[in-house]
């Protein structure tokens, strides 16, 4: 990821965490144009696999539960039988960011920016980076008696943290 977008990336990420603390919702301007350049990005990089991978995971997002799961792992297999190793593991981790987002785990807003910052960045350590954060403010959240928590938050610390590893 060039560094010279780290700037823009960080704002587009404050400005999600602010309206997500703001009123419990990030508008689909901020997410769906993200989605929408990152896919980009990432075909224009080569991997049009991973993104066809996505594309096909929202086509089937709003069809019966069961059909749904049963069409993703179709939409998953080419990565993996098809791709290299880094689209298989990008596209691991974007198919997990999918099942969280299908078993209600988290909110649409938040898989939307998952995705787009996973097909944005292209290394599915990201994921983790995020998960560790989710985690520490999942365990804040329980000591101060939290129902829920905005998980943008853990999402831009989990990214700031990975890119800060990675950049520096």
């Amino acid at each position: 990821m060039p560094v010279i977008t780290v700037i823009p990336l960080s704002l587009w990420l404050a400005a999600c965490v602010f309206c997500d603390l703001k009123t419990r919702q990030v508008p689909n301007i901020l997410t769906l144009s993200a989605l929408l350049l990152s896919a980009i990005w990432r075909a224009i990089t080569g991997d049009w696999l991973v993104v066809g991978m996505v594309l096909a995971l929202i086509a089937i997002s709003d069809l019966p539960h069961t059909l749904r799961i049963l069409l993703s792992g179709a939409a998953w297999l080419p990565c993996i039988i098809f791709g290299n190793a880094a689209q298989g593991n990008l596209s691991i981790a974007l198919f997990a960011s999918w099942v969280l987002w299908d078993l209600g785990v988290m909110g649409g807003a938040d898989a939307k920016i998952l995705t787009a910052l996973l097909l944005m960045i292209g290394d599915p350590l990201l994921l983790g980076a995020v998960f560790l954060a989710g985690g520490l403010q999942g365990l804040i959240g329980m000591l101060r008696k939290e129902k829920t928590v905005p998980y943008t938050v853990a999402i831009a610390a989990g990214t700031v943290c990975y890119l800060a590893v990675h950049l520096l």
